[in-house]
C-alpha cells in the first residue's frame, strides 16, 4: 500500500512540474477578422436556350463540407421604402389565378449552384418579368451559424442583420 501511495504522489509531483516556456510559434497567415460567409449577387435570364436553368460555378469560391448554401430571390417590383430590395429565400412559389404555379428552386454541390424554374405553368408562356433579369443572392455560410437561434434566414436582410449584430459581416462579391 505504501508503494502505491508513493507511486501516486510521484506521478502527481511530476505532472505538476513546469519548465521554462518554449519559444513563440510562427505567425499564422493573415485572417479576415469579422468576416463570416460569402454573398454573391447575380442577374439571371432564363429561357428555352438554358432550359430555364442557371448553373453558377464561380472560380475561386470554395464551399467546405461544414458550410451551407442559401439562395435568395428579388423581383424588381419588390422594393420597400427607401429603394431597398426585398430578398426572399428559395424555394419560392407564385400562384396564378387559374390554379397554375411557378416555382424558383435550387440545388447545389461543393462546386456549383443550379437555380431552376418549374411548376405547373407552361414556362414558354410566362410573362418576361418572371424569367428575364432575375436577381439572386447566393450566400455561403458555416452551418454552425444556422444552428444559432439568433440567426434569422427568413430574408437576406434578416440574415445580414443578425450576423452583423454579432459583430460579423458577410463578404459581398458582385
Amino acid at each position: 500500500m505504501k508503494k502505491l501511495i508513493l507511486l501516486a504522489l510521484s506521478i502527481i509531483a511530476l505532472a505538476a512540474c513546469e519548465g521554462d516556456r518554449g519559444p513563440q510559434g510562427p505567425i499564422g497567415p493573415p485572417g479576415q477578422d469579422g468576416l463570416i460567409g460569402t454573398t454573391i449577387e447575380l442577374k439571371v435570364n432564363f429561357g428555352n436556350q438554358n432550359q430555364y436553368l442557371y448553373d453558377f460555378a464561380a472560380n475561386g469560391i470554395e464551399v467546405f463540407e461544414d458550410e451551407a448554401i442559401l439562395v435568395y430571390h428579388s423581383l424588381d417590383s419588390e422594393v420597400e421604402n427607401n429603394n431597398v430590395s426585398v430578398w426572399t429565400p428559395l424555394p419560392r412559389t407564385f400562384y396564378f389565378d387559374d390554379g397554375r404555379e411557378l416555382a424558383y428552386t435550387y440545388n447545389h454541390t461543393f462546386y456549383d449552384v443550379e437555380i431552376m424554374l418549374g411548376g405547373s405553368v407552361n414556362l414558354n408562356n410566362l410573362a418576361p418579368e418572371f424569367y428575364q433579369n432575375q436577381w439572386f443572392r447566393i450566400v455561403i455560410i458555416p452551418s454552425a451559424r444556422l444552428e444559432d437561434p439568433f440567426v434569422n434566414t427568413s430574408s437576406y436582410q434578416a440574415l445580414k442583420t443578425s450576423i452583423e449584430a454579432q459583430g460579423l459581416q458577410l463578404k459581398e462579391i458582385n
